[in-house]
């Protein structure tokens, strides 16, 4: 009850009207010594359609506020519902970059290159290779290249990719895929195919052949 609102105490004393409306009529036409002191308006046509009034309005009134056609019910109760969702506590490694601005982020070493995450899976089983690349997945990447494309996908997130060099003749060539999102729609447009980018992203997903970083930047461009 502490939660109703006008248009709810309205409904249900429409009804307790109606009730008691029901019960008086009741007594009226068992006790004629009762109704011959009541007001005339007691025993007149219209008393006796009372109850039914009050119960049909009381009854509309709840419908349509249980259908949302006035008022706001969810307006007036209160939320209930406990923040079950406590802040994620961070670890503290010795290695890691601090990025303005920016939570702390653990930056992998520069042999961790594409192509040495996407060798797990090249001599290992997939699920031997998931548990191995498990420590490197949330870390962050450093990676250089010349820009080879720039997409955008229905304004949601743009998917950038380079040409990367210094790849081992004897090792396969990863293909990476970088996501990034806005505000760096505007700077991506900008760009020219051929551009020298140092980018930075979050390890996402790798496989054999490729990996995905995900909430990219980009922090140096060269022209050349």
């Amino acid at each position: 009850m502490r939660n109703w609102t006008f248009w709810d105490w309205v409904g249900f004393s429409c009804i307790w009207l109606g009730a008691l409306a029901l019960a008086a009529d009741g007594a009226i036409r068992n006790s004629p010594e009762l109704a011959k002191v009541m007001p005339q308006f007691f025993t007149g046509p219209i008393w006796p359609f009372l109850p039914l009034l009050f119960v049909v309005l009381g009854t509309v009134v709840l419908v349509a506020r249980g259908f949302g056609l006035f008022g706001n019910r969810r307006e007036a109760a209160p939320s209930t519902i406990p923040d079950l969702i406590a802040p994620a506590t961070i670890s503290k490694p010795r290695d890691k970059i601090r990025v303005a601005g920016k939570q702390e982020r653990m930056f992998v070493g520069a042999g961790v290159t594409p192509e040495y995450l996407a060798k797990f899976f090249q001599d290992h089983t997939a699920i031997q290779a998931a548990n191995l690349i498990e420590a490197f997945i949330g870390k962050w990447m450093k990676l250089s290249g010349r820009l080879n494309d720039v997409r955008l996908h229905r304004d949601s997130f743009a998917s950038v990719s380079l040409r990367r060099s210094a790849v081992e003749e004897d090792v396969r060539a990863c293909n990476v895929t970088m996501f990034f999102y806005q505000p760096w729609f505007d700077r991506l447009a900008i760009l020219k195919r051929g551009e020298e980018l140092t980018v930075i992203g979050r390890i996402d997903k790798v496989d054999a052949l490729s990996l995905i970083l995900e909430e990219c930047e980009i922090v140096g461009v060269d022209a050349q």
